[in-house]
């Protein structure tokens, strides 16, 4: 019985591990400063440079005033159905709002995510971008659905004001399978439900039919029922 049980879990486990499989492809690494270009409004000043460790840092001084400094990279970019972009960053100063902008080959139209009081974590983290937090900004488009772009912007824009640096390390993108589409959660939560309901199953047919309980002294895979993101996991040990 514990081996049947053991094997219904594994492939359980493989099926769940091949529906969530995300594809990654790196947009940039940011070695190559040349790609990006630094720009201001007025009075603000701004500086790019590479660090020691490699990253691309943006190094800013609002001056007391208000406005924004900015790295920008013409990119053609085709976004999937599903998707989500991870930020390498760190950096330092005080909280400031922190935008990444997504613009289209017109220039004129502009999609974004906008952290206001942003403040930039001392060691390397990355920032999670994901696809219902970027929202269409401004422009004359009637699609206002982000399909394509051709030019990415990371802009401190001011806050609190100061000064202070951004330091970029990676940019990737992430193709989802649909399963990760929040519209699809729902159905993988029940999936889930069965999954715990199969756990206490097997468990007290153990007790039934005699087995040792001892067999199920761990658990051949834990469930987490979060409401942000169900999932299926290895126990630990």
């Amino acid at each position: 019985m514990t081996r049947v049980v053991k094997w219904v879990a594994c492939l359980v486990g493989c099926w769940l591990h091949v529906a969530v499989f995300a594809q990654t492809q790196v947009l940039d690494d940011f070695r190559e400063p040349a790609r990006w270009r630094a720009s201001a409004s007025d009075q603000v000043k701004v500086r790019m440079q590479r660090d020691a460790r490699g990253a691309l840092c943006m190094r800013y001084d609002f001056a007391g005033v208000s406005g924004h400094a900015l790295l920008r990279r013409e990119l053609p970019l085709e976004l999937p159905p599903y998707y989500a972009l991870q930020l390498r960053l760190r950096g330092s100063g005080p909280p400031n709002a922190l935008q990444f902008k997504l613009v289209d080959a017109s220039g004129d139209n502009v999609w974004w995510m906008n952290r206001p009081d942003y403040v930039p974590p001392r060691a390397s983290s990355e920032l999670t971008i994901r696809q219902r937090q970027i929202d269409f900004a401004w422009g004359p488009t009637v699609d206002r659905v982000l399909r394509r772009a051709a030019a990415i912007e990371l802009v401190v824009a001011s806050g609190a004001g100061g000064r202070g640096e951004l330091c970029f390390e990676r940019l990737t993108l992430n193709t989802l399978p649909a399963i990760l589409n929040r519209d699809m959660q729902g159905r993988l939560r029940r999936k889930l439900v069965v999954l715990k309901i199969e756990k206490w199953i097997a468990r007290h047919l153990h007790g039934y039919v005699g087995s040792p309980v001892g067999g199920l002294a761990h658990d051949f895979y834990a469930v987490d029922m979060s409401s942000k993101n169900p999932r299926w996991s290895a126990p630990k040990r």
